[in-house]
């Protein structure tokens, strides 16, 4: 939960404790271990939980045990194996847990509010004590609290989210991201909000913070609360982005930069955490461009700070039937706000092909057709932190590649370099050096002749993702190899196919020959 929505919890579920003892304090204030509503409790290195098996707050000596395990897994994750500071000691060297009835709400992590450096409580609902999720985001909370206990809601409840799913992820489970829902709500809209998708505590920045966890490693994180307390030493004031800002800058990175990647890469799959690399952000906006040719638009795309916005293009609505899919070609132009940081893109499943930027507009062309099967995601991102409602408008226009009557020469397809070099190793080893002009796809094989038949050698197949020289070790078959012991030495005729990402197939062949 967020900071103050935190609070809030917190000091509600304490007066509900309060009321079943007596009177309630005239200050809230930590409950202490023997409180009466709570008696039994169950201490582990790290925590004691306190907790009641009768009233409205009962649970079982199994379920608070439970709860215990879980929040020992937090701990030996967070704190030793990510390298996180534990929480502010408060006397015991244990973190107090109370379990209690808390209705809707899972539960809520509560400090000291004058200090600037906290030790910490938390409350764990009756209906949250079996999943390892609530008592890790709660505990990172507490981990938080003991840095720095002052900042924003965005920064506290996305970092606390993050840790939260990254404890689930490494125990194997996965936790649904539905932070995806509003890609258009800014990544630092909280507390007290208005934010549009109703999440005041800025919950949907965990997968950003992810992005930049798999980009810049787990501590930047701690890093950013370190700074924090930096800032706001003697001030006691939540400098949020400032801290974010100065941890990336230290990375030689930036907030705007690493936003505008991160929008390109969660539409495309590409945050590679257990239970998100599948998920995929809420389509914003969508357009068919049906049979008809010519200009479409302008679409009017207006997006907040931090936050990115997209347009669905289909060439027909899916399950649509138009007989013949007309040989087409997409035009899209963005026209861009001065002085925003952005990168319009086309995203097609895991693939992302960046706009050419240059004067103010973003201009890409794909091939296309009006059927169904033609779809794209125009994602376009507003990297930054404070210009709000940017407008983005986008005009597309469609084109027949060979409309009736043309006459249309086809551009020469140009020819694909491709150079092998071959060295025969020991053990009938086969080493191959293959230099490309561009990226594409390898696929190799090998064979021998005896008594005029044809035999396998060997084979492989290798991803070229750019121009260069790669090389590719080729080993025997088990057949060959017991063949190659018999006659001592093979000759080896190696096909080696390349199909670059642009540009014809080709196909070279080399021979050496292999001993045993």
């Amino acid at each position: 939960m967020s900071t103050r929505s935190r609070r809030v919890l917190a000091v509600v579920a304490v007066l509900a404790f309060a009321a079943a003892a007596g009177p309630a304090p005239a200050a809230v204030v930590r409950p202490p271990t023997g409180f009466p509503s709570l008696p039994q409790s169950v201490a582990s290195p790290h925590f004691v939980v306190h907790y009641t098996t009768a009233g409205d707050h009962a649970t079982s000596p199994d379920a608070a045990a439970t709860l215990s395990a879980n929040a020992e897994t937090a701990y030996r994750l967070i704190v030793e194996t990510w390298g996180y500071p534990p929480p502010k000691d408060d006397g015991d060297g244990r973190t107090d847990l109370y379990i209690a009835n808390l209705g809707t709400g899972a539960g809520a992590a509560r400090e000291e509010p004058s200090l600037e450096q906290s030790t910490s409580w938390i409350l764990v609902s009756t209906a949250n004590l079996t999943s390892p999720y609530p008592i890790a985001h709660e505990f990172f909370h507490a981990v938080q609290m003991g840095i720095y206990a002052h900042e924003e809601s965005w920064l506290d409840e996305s970092t606390a989210e993050w840790a939260g799913q990254n404890v689930v992820s490494a125990l194997g489970m996965n936790a649904p991201p539905n932070w995806y829902d509003a890609p258009w709500v800014s990544l630092n809209c909280g507390w007290p909000g208005p934010c549009d998708d109703q999440d005041i505590g800025g919950y949907r920045g965990s997968i950003f913070m992810e992005y930049l966890d798999e980009r810049h490693g787990m501590t930047l994180v701690r890093d950013v609360y370190r700074r924090a307390a930096e800032l706001g030493a003697g001030n006691g004031q939540a400098h949020s982005m400032q801290a974010l800002s100065d941890a990336l800058a230290a990375r030689g990175s930036s907030v705007s930069g690493e936003f505008v990647g991160y929008a390109l890469a969660a539409s495309s799959g590409q945050i590679n955490r257990l239970g998100v690399t599948n998920a995929r952000p809420r389509v914003v906006h969508s357009l068919v461009t049906g049979t008809a040719t010519g200009p479409l638009g302008p679409v009017p795309l207006t997006v907040d700070h931090l936050a990115f916005t997209n347009l669905l293009i289909m060439g027909q609505s899916r399950g649509t039937y138009v007989g013949a899919c007309a040989d087409e070609r997409l035009s899209v132009e963005v026209a861009l706000p001065p002085g925003i940081p952005t990168q319009p893109a086309f995203v097609s499943g895991t693939t992302v092909t960046p706009l050419a930027v240059g004067e103010g507009v973003a201009r890409g062309v794909l091939p296309w057709s009006d059927c169904s099967s033609s779809t794209t995601t125009l994602v376009v991102p507003n990297g930054s932190t404070t210009a709000d409602d940017q407008p983005f408008p986008v005009t597309l226009d469609v084109r027949l590649v060979n409309p009736v009557g043309a006459s249309v020469t086809p551009p020469a397809t140009p020819a694909t370099k491709l150079s092998v070099k071959a060295r025969a190793g020991a053990h009938g080893k086969l080493t191959l050096k293959i230099r490309t002009a561009v990226g594409g796809k390898l696929t190799i094989k090998a064979t021998t002749r005896r008594n005029r038949n044809t035999r396998t050698y060997a084979t492989a197949k290798k991803t070229v993702k750019r121009a260069g020289t790669v090389t590719v070790v080729l080993k025997p078959t088990t057949t060959a190899a017991r063949l190659l012991r018999r006659a001592r030495k093979q000759k080896v005729t190696a096909a080696i196919t390349f199909r670059p990402v642009t540009g014809r197939q080709r196909t070279v062949r080399v021979t050496a020959t292999v001993k045993r």
